[in-house]
């Protein structure tokens, strides 16, 4: 009964360690994007034309619809639940990736109608491209959702300035190269695809192909009040 004391203080100290360096770490990943992207604005500004800036926005606009549906609130529901979080991962990881692909699909042959709504027929192949996206968001969401749940901040950080440093750098080599508004969508997909790659390779965790119906829906149920 002595030790108890001693062992509660112990946790403590590791609880309080962890929440100091997770403060940290998402410091350090909000200035980060603060000081990256403002930059890389400034220079591809002096590159590409409105135009090539409107067209991206617009591609934008009609992605984040889908983005904003992509998991359901799984990845909160993942961070949150009290089952077994590997167990949690593997339903989350195949219905993001099977969620992703439904909207991508309804992405692809709407594209074509948000051309029309804004009357930019050179959207359609825009959005086509840029609503891939959502499948390489999709494929480490279940990952970055255990990072957090972990208080792993460090990895979080280190995948989000691989994205930052792959998006800029492909970005800016694009757009000195000529590529106009391709500059900016291929690199939004190069940031994408090299996070989801750092968040496989730093989380450790690789999806199985369990499925616990009941468990899937209790994780459905509590994403669904938060979307």
């Amino acid at each position: 009964m002595e030790q108890e004391p001693f062992i509660d203080a112990q946790i403590s100290q590791k609880v309080k360690q962890k929440a100091i360096s997770s403060v940290k770490w998402s410091f350090l990943t909000e200035a980060a994007a603060k000081a990256i992207y403002p930059l890389a604005n400034l220079i591809l500004a002096r590159i590409l034309f409105p135009a090539d800036f409107g067209l991206f926005a617009m591609a934008t606009a009609v992605t984040s619809l889908g983005q904003l549906l992509q998991d359901f609130g799984l990845g909160r529901a993942l961070i949150q639940t009290e089952h077994d979080p590997k167990k949690s991962a593997s339903i989350v990881f195949w219905s993001n990736t099977a969620l992703s692909v439904i909207l991508y699909a309804v992405m692809f042959f709407a594209a074509p109608l948000a051309g029309a709504f804004f009357r930019q027929t050179a959207l359609v192949p825009l959005i086509r491209a840029l609503g891939l996206q959502i499948i390489l968001v999709a494929l480490g969401s279940a990952q970055f959702s255990l990072l957090q749940r972990e208080f792993k901040f460090k990895s979080i950080f280190l995948s989000g300035a691989g994205l930052a440093l792959c998006s800029v750098g492909i970005s800016i080599s694009l757009a000195f190269a000529g590529y106009g508004v391709w500059s900016l969508v291929l690199g939004a997909l190069a940031g994408s695809l090299a996070q989801t790659i750092l968040l496989l390779k730093l989380g450790g965790w690789r999806p199985d192909f369990s499925f616990d119906k009941e468990l899937a829906k209790k994780l459905f149920y509590f994403g669904g009040w938060l979307i």
